[in-house]
């Protein structure tokens, strides 16, 4: 018979607690900041502007066996809001997800039919058709803060192997001019 280390109930352990906790503690010390102008840490809470695409699609792990088996996932517009930090461009974040639905509805419609014509599972299509990241909406207007972060964010993994192509390694145009927007328009800008 098998043997499982994984939690099998709902209830959050002890040891779970302890560990998530340690995690927590070690995960500023074993991040890589490549260079820093004194904007972090931040000062304390406050209002601030925040976009990207990874803002509340925070990648935690990949796909297939570059996943992470978590309890739960914080995006980092959740961070954020629970750290008591005011986020002024739900707006913005909006647009996002409905660019980044409207093209996963897209992509699911073109695998099916792809599927269908080569009468093959949808799956079997997916390694081949490998989903494109949209590129974000442009940032047209400052909001009422003086400082702005901005999430990258890239998923990778079996069926989503990375390219030297917009919105992969190579930033997109969009998210190029926000970047330069944001350096412009804002007197501290993060970028993750």
């Amino acid at each position: 018979m098998a043997t499982f280390y994984a939690s099998k109930t709902g209830e959050v352990s002890a040891r779970e607690k302890e560990h998530s906790a340690l995690v927590r503690e070690l995960a500023g010390e074993c991040m890589t900041l490549l260079e820093n102008d004194g904007t972090l840490p931040l000062a304390g809470a406050g209002k601030v502007a925040v976009y990207g695409n990874g803002v509340r699609h925070t990648v935690k792990g990949g796909t297939g066996s570059g996943d992470v088996n978590t309890r739960t996932v914080v995006t980092i517009e959740q961070g954020l809001k629970e750290a008591g930090f005011e986020i002024l461009t739900g707006k913005w974040l909006d647009e996002y997800d409905k660019v980044l639905a409207d093209a996963q509805a897209a992509y699911q419609a073109e695998l099916a039919k792809k599927a269908e014509e080569l009468h093959v599972p949808i799956f079997a299509v997916m390694f081949s058709e490998v989903f494109v990241q949209p590129d974000v909406p442009v940032i047209t207007e400052k909001e009422d803060t003086d400082t702005a972060i901005y999430v990258l964010s890239r998923n990778s993994g079996e069926g989503a192997d990375r390219y030297n192509r917009a919105c992969d390694y190579l930033l997109g145009e969009n998210e190029l001019a926000d970047i330069a927007y944001l350096a412009e328009h804002y007197e501290k800008t993060v970028l993750f």
